[in-house]
């Protein structure tokens, strides 16, 4: 097997392949043009793409269009026939690309990401990040302040590739008394700028200025010509493209360099071992994605219409929205708002109105949402069919996120949409699962806590401790109530309510005095980093009950203890061991936060501009402290001086409690991404390497897969399920999987 190194020029982001670019191994760099050769060349060529091991640059990309070229190729050839030049043929090209989407499967023997493997390693931190804001800063000294950020904090061109206009990093909002001062990133993690910052490249590599005039309009979750209708789809602008990337100089250079950069990233990386999962799994999303899902389209039609009467119940535009709430808003209320009718005002005046002022919030609150809804209709009615669109690594947990313009993960949850899903199309039928209490399954396993799993192996009715061998029976062994076992949702509120019993919880279950459900948004609060601020904040209970159920929780279970006092030692950088207004000390953090699969989220650049504010508050230029100008900032009387050390300290702080919230989710939420990945690597394991029928199509959403496959293969996907769950409770011992066949629609699962 040869490492292939493999790039494409298409037209748009989702029209056909223009311009093919591969090298093997060390060999030259071969361009080629699929519109200038006969079909059976091409065709072949494609062939033996999947021969080798393909190392890309962002894979789900370019493997999308190898497959979707490659159906269409297929198609067109039995049409006109094999010995037939592209060129000639572009209208009919164009015309069968839909019904090319039920074409077959194709399949690398191994793969490599050069993208996704940075997103492993220091380059992570190109990954989109919020800016960093200090707030509140005397205009007196905040343009010196400005001055002061550029000199102490240098940051690398990399993260502000993608500004227009180059000027100073950190930028000025500006107030009456008082301003912001804002980083604001544009990092890119492109081939290119990654090449230019990695390699060392003494000059600029080629840009954009190299690429073809004029863009065809087109659609990621339609992803063929005819969806465009009458706009300026592909077919309208391709032969220029064709021209440009087949005889100009400067863009055949680029096109060469992609190659050349992907292979010298590669070796920059130390050759990394191929067919890593997330490798394996850029080819299975563009493959998948090109094919589709079923969809039933009388159904979403109708869904649609059902949104169109919702959507209409009230305005949407937010100077309207306040126009048809004011009567219900005291002038506090309006202040408060201050003009924002974003989704968390919204929800939080739900807590504070009066009845009719709630139904009024609530219908805005809906009509927003079934506008959303019915965009997506829209696009699924386009496409004829669910395209689902991911990016592999989309987050710095590394879990998936979705792509071009559909989100999967928005797809509304409730049965009477997702029942509009069949998701599968003869031959296969439909199968899929997900993990049962996933999040907290891993939690206990991160926790390392006896205590808190004998609870959670406990049957509520009879006491019973059943053994991790019985956790995932249906029923207790001793009194046969099914799903008996204690949950941490449960166990989490009897602590909200002391006196409550176990059973007094689950039965509020529903009712307006819903304890249970506080508890499951507190346990989610605590696993993804929040203590109990975020308790008063997003339950409403009050300060002295979040603070005595925090403390409980970590002295009954010690271990959550351990955990909480573990990312407080390793990421809490400053610290006021005489309490708030004293002294603030620096303890150096740790750069990253390790899963027990060993994925890394790196703290690296958070850790530099943190300790960068820190010293710059520590040690303030002697001449801002001697001035003797007062201000009032936070109902507090100071120097400016004292205003300005104030505003670089919370900064700091915030950033820090960003860092130590992301260190806690990680350790739960990427091994919940890296157990779900594995698993649907398994099951592409069915699917042959090579070019040949569907035999399974999985998706991944979260803790779910749904995997439409060939009837024949259930037992053997069971099997899967089966032995993957017993290998991964080596490390979750918790660990549950529901999993079901020829289920009708996703609403089934």
């Amino acid at each position: 097997m040869n490492n292939l190194f493999l790039d494409t020029e298409t037209c748009g982001f989702h029209g056909p392949i223009v311009l093919a670019q591969y090298a093997i191994d060390d060999g030259p760099v071969h361009l080629y043009s699929p519109w200038d050769n006969k079909i059976e060349t091409t065709l072949y060529l494609f062939e033996e793409f999947c021969n080798n091991c393909v190392i890309g640059f962002n894979l789900a990309f370019d493997w999308f269009h190898i497959c979707q070229m490659y159906t269409t190729l297929e198609l067109l050839a039995k049409s006109v026939g094999y010995d037939k030049y592209l060129k000639d043929y572009l209208q009919e090209y164009a015309m069968l690309e839909s019904e090319a989407r039920d074409g077959p499967c194709l399949k690398p023997t191994s793969a490599f990401d050069v993208m996704l493997h940075a997103r492993k390693t220091e380059y992570q931190s190109t990954m989109d990040r919020r800016p960093i804001r200090i707030k509140r800063v005397p205009n007196a000294l905040v343009d010196l302040l400005k001055e002061e950020l550029e000199k102490r904090i240098k940051l690398k061109d990399i993260y502000f590739a993608r500004k227009k206009i180059k000027a100073d990093n950190w930028t000025i909002d500006q107030g009456e008394e008082f301003s912001d001062i804002v980083l604001r990133f544009k990092a890119s993690s492109a081939l290119k700028v990654l090449a230019k910052d990695a390699l060392e490249l003494k000059n600029d590599p080629l840009g954009s200025e190299v690429f073809p005039a004029g863009t065809p309009v087109e659609y990621g979750y339609a992803p063929f010509a005819l969806a465009v209708g009458d706009g300026k789809a592909w077919p309208d602008i391709i032969r220029s493209h064709i021209t440009h990337w087949g005889y100009n100089t400067l863009a055949r250079e680029y096109a060469t360099n992609d190659v050349i950069y992907t292979r010298e990233l590669y070796k920059y990386f130390g050759s990394p071992p191929v067919g890593d999962d997330d490798s394996i799994l850029a080819c299975m999303v563009g493959a998948v994605r090109w094919k589709g899902f079923a969809i039933d389209i009388e159904g979403i039609k109708k869904l649609r219409d059902e949104a169109l009467i919702v959507a209409g119940k009230a305005p949407k535009a937010p100077r309207q929205v306040m126009i048809y709430l004011k009567e219900y808003l005291s002038p506090t209320i309006l202040a408060v708002m201050g003009g924002s009718t974003a989704k968390p005002i919204l929800l939080t005046l739900l807590d504070i109105l009066d009845d009719d002022g709630r139904v009024k919030v609530q219908a805005v609150i809906d009509a927003r949402k079934a506008t959303k809804e019915i965009e997506n209709y829209d696009k699924l009615l386009k496409a004829g069919r669910f395209h689902a669109s991911f990016k592999v690594i989309g987050t710095r947990s590394t879990r998936m996120s979705g792509d071009d313009d559909l989100n999967p993960q928005g797809i509304n949850k409730s049965n009477r949409v997702r029942n509009k899903f069949p998701l599968a199309s003869p031959p296969l039928v439909l199968m899929g699962g997900d993990f049962s209490a996933f999040e907290i399954s891993i939690a206990a396993a991160v926790y390392n806590d006896p205590a808190l799993t004998q609870q959670l192996c406990t049957c509520y009715k009879c006491g019973y401790v059943c053994s991790i061998e019985e956790f995932n029976l249906e029923k207790c062994p001793q009194c046969g109530t099914v799903d008996s076992k204690r949950k941490l949702h449960g166990l989490l509120a009897m602590e909200f309510f002391p006196g409550k019993s176990y059973e007094d919880i689950l039965s509020s279950s529903g009712t307006d005095n819903d304890m249970y459900l506080k508890g499951k948004s507190g346990v989610f609060g605590a696993l993804f980093g929040g203590d109990w601020n975020t308790w008063v904040r997003r339950l409403h209970i009050d300060e002295e009950s979040a603070i005595k159920a925090y403390e409980n929780w970590g002295r009954k279970y010690k271990g959550v203890g351990k955990f909480r006092e573990s990312i407080k030692d390793k990421y809490c950088s400053m610290r006021q061991p005489g309490g708030i207004g004293t002294q603030v000390e620096w303890h150096e953090p740790a750069e990253y936060v390790e899963t027990i699969f060993g994925f890394r989220r790196y703290f690296t650049l958070e850790n530099e501009i943190c300790r960068a504010l820190f010293e710059l508050a520590n040690k303030l230029p002697e001449e801002w402290k001697n001035i003797q100008i007062k201000c009032v900032r936070r109902d507090r009387e100071q120097r400016i001086g004292g205003a300005v050390m104030s505003a670089l300290y919370a900064a700091a702080f915030n950033i820090q409690s960003t860092s130590m919230r992301a260190a806690a989710n990680h350790l739960i939420q990427s091994a919940g991404a890296t157990i779900t990945k594995k698993l649907q690597v398994k099951l592409w394991e069915l699917q042959p390497v090579g070019i040949s029928d569907w035999q399974i199509q999985p998706m991944n959403i979260h803790d779910e897969i749904m995997a439409p496959a060939l009837p024949s293969l259930t037992s053997k996907v069971n099997k899967i399920i089966s032995d993957f769950c017993a290998e991964m409770r080596e490390y979750v011992p918790l660990l549950k999987m529901d999993w079901s066949e020829y289920l009708q629609t996703w609403a089934d699962k």
